[in-house]
């Protein structure tokens, strides 16, 4: 019943918490008590068996039990085995520590009973009421380290994620870019004032989708108007060579993916299928949902595989990041059409805004 009393005042609302040593865990009130046991016995001369016993027993406890506290709250004590030393030690202490108090308290002790069991009796009781707690308290202790290490390595390993992803999404940019304006220098030789038109829209383009560039995903909605844009100023260039047309359901436009991913399935379309081949050519863009999955294909009935088509670093990026973000989750796939031409296809997980920030939360 003692041993009952003291570990649930000093270990405040029990098994429930988290054991690790506070203000609260300091043996205040076994080491007042034993004051006032003390003074009751020295000044009243009461030499009562029992109230020697109890005073010894809570001496013994008061020093083990602050030896305990001191071994978890030192800094310096960063090793297992030195607490574990410094617990044993105070152990020690506290069993010397009582038994000398008893003796000297009341020495007829020795003379009714052998002296060795006094030292047992003391040892035990300190064995059954610190050991647990210490063992509790390594224990614990353990299990934070651990999860602060582990919380650690993934914090560490989601930035290194993220600033591939930057680094993977910074090489597309400039890849989008580059050929824009290479179509558009093209136009000025061949027609300054389609060149001029074809120039509003991509300047129009630009205000439109530069602030998205480096978001980490955007909407399917967003993404299809760029590739729109894309398209009509391709039209322009290639007047009749060039005819699209877009499908879209109204739960996969909600969905999120990365972003520049479809337009770069778009400019591979026009500049290996459109462009080689003299006829019209036409490219559809279709986006659907199924079960959990999100699936954009990017078809044309161009010029078809060309030896370089996949050496770039379009598609090479595409699978980069797929393989980044969504591991075996996501897929990139390039299969001829059955009327000529390259059918590309994206399969992503569905996710929507709502999804991707409780992924982030979690």
């Amino acid at each position: 019943m003692l041993t009952l009393l003291l570990n649930d005042r000093i270990s405040g609302h029990g098994p429930q918490r988290d054991y690790f040593p506070t203000k609260r865990d300091w043996p205040y009130f076994p080491a007042c008590l034993s004051v006032a046991l003390l003074l009751l016995i020295v000044c009243f001369s009461m030499q009562q068996p029992w109230l020697v016993d109890l005073l010894c027993l809570l001496t013994s406890y008061a020093i083990a039990q602050s030896g305990l506290v001191c071994s978890q709250t030192s800094r310096k004590l960063n090793h297992p085995g030195l607490r574990w030393l410094l617990v044993c030690g105070a152990i020690v202490v506290a069993t010397i520590s009582g038994v000398r108090l008893q003796f000297f308290l009341w020495p007829v002790s020795v003379m009714t009973h052998e002296g060795w069991t006094v030292w047992i009796v003391v040892f035990l009781f300190l064995l059954v009421t610190i050991l647990p707690s210490a063992i509790k308290t390594e224990v614990s202790r353990a299990a934070s380290e651990q999860l602060k290490r582990a919380e650690s390595a993934h914090a560490a390993d989601r930035q290194l994620l993220e600033a591939r992803l930057m680094a993977l999404q910074g090489q597309i940019e400039p890849h989008f870019l580059f050929n824009t304006l290479a179509t558009t220098r093209a136009l000025l030789r061949q027609d300054p004032p389609l060149a001029e038109s074809m120039l509003q829209h991509l300047i129009a383009y630009l205000q439109e989708a530069m602030p998205d560039m480096r978001a980490k995903t955007i909407s399917v909605a967003q993404e299809l108007k760029r590739a729109e844009a894309y398209l009509k100023i391709m039209q322009i260039r290639l007047s009749e060579r060039l005819q699209f047309s877009v499908e879209c359901s109204d739960e996969a436009q909600a969905c999120e993916i990365p972003p520049l991913m479809l337009m770069t399935l778009v400019e591979n379309a026009i500049k290996h299928g459109v462009e080689p081949k003299i006829s019209m050519t036409h490219v559809k863009i279709s986006a659907c949902c199924e079960d959990d999955l999100l699936y954009i294909i990017v078809a044309d009935d161009g010029a078809g595989f060309q030896d370089e088509l996949g050496n770039g670093i379009g598609l090479l990026n595409i699978q980069q990041r797929l393989d980044t973000m969504y591991g075996n989750r996501a897929e990139l796939s390039l299969v001829s059409g059955s009327c000529g031409g390259v059918i590309a296809s994206l399969r992503l997980p569905r996710l929507i805004d709502d999804q991707i920030k409780e992924s982030k939360v979690e």
